[in-house]
């Protein structure tokens, strides 16, 4: 009776266990973080002009970037996640260390294939960006020059959409001065979302908002027409960004500060759509805001750092 009766939990434990591998994969991925990704490489190539037929390749090549990072990200926090974050794949024991180390590296190789497919520019930035993510990860992350090095791989990524018209830029680089302050600013405050903290990063990040806001206006030269169509879309980030960036700035405890940058995450979607609208118009920015749905339904299932 007792091997009868212990039969059916066993099945049942060998077929929910490679389900919750499968999901513990997706999780590590951060999926709601990928679409902010491709929309970074999106907003570069619309503020180039478009018209290549390398944007596929060139979403490929940031999505696997991103996702490259953030899988390494967890490998090197494995042990500290242990204690402050134990409820990620590596240390519920659903993804193995090694695992997750040979995916991150296939992955951000993968990244670097697919952006030399688009061009030899775009494949050298790539490289940096691997780099970048790499130092991020193993050695720059709880140094105060992280926030930098995380920004850069934003800015980064931006300029791989850029690349679809090298002779413009000269000029068109600047635009990576904004992805860089406004990660680089999330990432300080995000320091404070597991234990909580002082009111320096949410400061610090009202602060930067303020610059990305200017500067995406001052982008668009002395163009009436060019600033009528940010408006919205700056108005929309500031609405989705400084409600819960206010609240962590009065209280900051980690639940607000994690609310503040799950925000600030998913809103980078806007900022893009911000930089992009400009140069192409609101229906392309109303196309990559759109993606906007997609990353926080995904957030609302998986975390977003």
């Amino acid at each position: 009776m007792d091997l009868i009766t212990s039969s059916p939990p066993a099945k049942a434990h060998s077929d929910t266990v490679p389900l919750a591998h499968i999901g513990a994969y997706v999780r590590l991925v951060r999926p709601a973080n990928l679409v902010t990704a491709a929309a970074d490489v999106i907003a570069g190539y619309l503020v180039a002009g478009g018209g290549s037929d390398a944007l596929g390749w060139l979403i490929g090549a940031s999505v696997c970037l991103y996702a490259g990072g953030v899988v390494l990200n967890d490998y090197f926090d494995r042990d500290l996640d242990s204690v402050e974050r134990p409820e990620r794949p590596l240390p519920q024991g659903l993804v193995s260390a090694r695992a997750a180390a040979v995916l991150g590296v296939l992955l951000l190789s993968s990244g670097v294939a697919a952006a030399f497919y688009a061009s030899t520019i775009t494949g050298v930035i790539a490289v940096c960006i691997a780099m970048a993510v790499l130092l991020y990860d193993a050695v720059a992350k709880e140094q105060s020059i992280g926030p930098v090095v995380m920004g850069t791989c934003r800015a980064l990524n931006l300029l791989m959409g850029l690349t679809v018209a090298p002779a413009l830029l000269g000029h068109t680089w600047l635009w990576m001065l904004l992805p860089l302050a406004y990660i680089g600013g999330l990432t300080l405050l995000s320091r404070d979302e597991v234990f909580g903290g002082s009111r320096t990063g949410s400061a610090a990040m009202l602060g930067v908002l303020s610059f990305v806001v200017v500067g995406i206006t001052v982008m668009q030269g002395v163009s009436v027409e060019r600033w009528l169509r940010v408006f919205p879309f700056i108005a929309l980030l500031l609405l989705k960004v400084v409600p819960p960036l206010w609240r962590a700035y009065r209280r900051p405890e980690a639940i607000q500060i994690r609310a503040a940058v799950h925000a600030g995450v998913v809103s980078l979607i806007v900022l893009d759509a911000a930089i992009a609208a400009g140069s192409a118009g609101v229906v392309f920015g109303a196309a990559i805001v759109s993606l906007s749905v997609v990353a926080m339904e995904l957030g609302r299932i998986f975390p977003v750092t």
